[in-house]
């Protein structure tokens, strides 16, 4: 009965050396797993990979996660094989998509940049962002870009993505794409500069093997439109602002054809941003201007100022009524129209004569105004 009882009080007394025991061993199988995934993390990261997460189950590990390539799957496992204590590492990785055509862009505008499409790797997208950033610092950065395979090759795609975000950092707002090797853009150029070498540079060939797409990008944007011509019978001056070069072809064309005998001065420039119905409001106006022996014409966004000198009534009259009546919507017409004083012989000798026969009298000579 006495044995009995003391194995009793003994069995009392380990239970809470078991259970100390216990929570000794649980606290340090929690303490090496958590310090052997963070090692794992840390050798991972090193390595450029943020897209694997490992975890523990003691000294058993596994990785989860998307990977963008068979290769950097393999490369995940064995690094996390390396690190020390771990025992076992089981492959939970999947792989990313194959997309195709691979496509990745940017937009700029309103001092927003975002991406969107895909890109080779988790590690590739940080540095993309991270170019971004420093390409348009002022900029708030979307980046909506999804990890992919399907790239034509990983290792220039970065900077085929690093030469677009260049030229996209020369327009005040714009789009760039790289569609598998091809590069598109379209914008506005920041200033004449940047517009001249974006023409330049789309003209001729691209480096890293891209190819050019389609290219559409316009003159910079100007406070004012304006467009002003000046004729007189020897010469005709054209100066301001036209959307584009074929703008410009067409009102030298039309003006070499409506001023036969004059000799055309083509003094414009380039420039975004004309009001709508600028390019029919100006050839209109050189139509007009055409029909008189000399004039100016000065458009000034919506302002129209004619000013000339007509043969005679009939074309002074047409032409007011043609301003007047045909100008697009929107557009404020004024004109300054004279007629020109016929031309009066000098005679010399200046004489007058009056005769008279029977109840007839007879006057002749020359007078200066009728």
């Amino acid at each position: 009965m006495l044995l009995r009882a003391k194995l009793r009080c003994w069995l009392w007394g380990l239970l809470p050396l078991l259970l100390i025991g216990l929570l000794v061993g649980w606290a340090t199988k929690s303490r090496i797993e958590r310090d052997l995934t963070s090692r794992s993390e840390a050798a991972l990261q090193a390595a450029g990979i943020n897209w694997a997460n490992p975890e523990f189950a003691g000294l058993d590990g596994s990785i989860n996660g998307e990977a963008p390539s068979d290769a950097e799957r393999l490369k995940a496992i064995e690094i996390v094989r390396g690190v020390w204590g771990v025992r076992v590492v089981n492959d939970r990785l999947t792989l990313s998509k194959i997309v195709s055509p691979f496509v990745w862009s940017a937009r700029f505008g309103e001092e927003k940049l975002r991406l969107k499409g895909y890109v080779p790797s988790s590690q590739i997208k940080s540095s993309v962002s991270g170019l971004a950033k420093a390409k348009f610092p002022q900029a708030k950065i979307e980046d909506d870009t999804d990890v992919a395979r399907g790239a034509p090759d990983a290792g220039s795609w970065f900077g085929q993505v690093s030469f677009g975000l260049a030229q996209l950092a020369r327009l005040s707002s714009g789009d760039v794409r790289l569609t598998d090797d091809e590069l598109t853009i379209t914008g506005v150029a920041k200033d004449a500069a940047a517009f001249k070498a974006l023409n330049d540079l789309f003209a001729g060939e691209l480096p890293l093997g891209m190819k050019t797409g389609s290219v559409t990008i316009k003159p910079p944007r100007v406070e004012t439109f304006f467009f002003s011509a000046r004729y007189d019978p020897q010469s005709l001056a054209l100066t301001g602002v036209v959307e584009d070069e074929e703008s410009r072809s067409m009102i030298v064309s039309s003006a070499k054809t409506n001023f036969p005998e004059a000799d055309v001065q083509d003094k414009l420039t380039l420039g975004s941003g004309g009001p709508k119905g600028w390019e029919q409001a100006l050839m209109l106006s050189l139509g007009e201007l055409s029909k008189l022996d000399a004039g100016v014409l000065n458009l000034n966004e919506f302002d129209v100022r004619l000013e000339g000198l007509a043969k005679d009534k009939n074309t002074a009259d047409s032409v007011r009524r043609t301003v007047r009546a045909k100008y697009p919507t929107g557009f404020k017409v004024s004109d300054v129209i004279t007629v020109k004083e016929p031309d009066i012989p000098l005679a010399s000798p200046f004489t007058v004569t009056l005769s008279g026969e029977g109840e007839s009298l007879v006057l002749q000579g020359v007078v200066e105004s009728g």
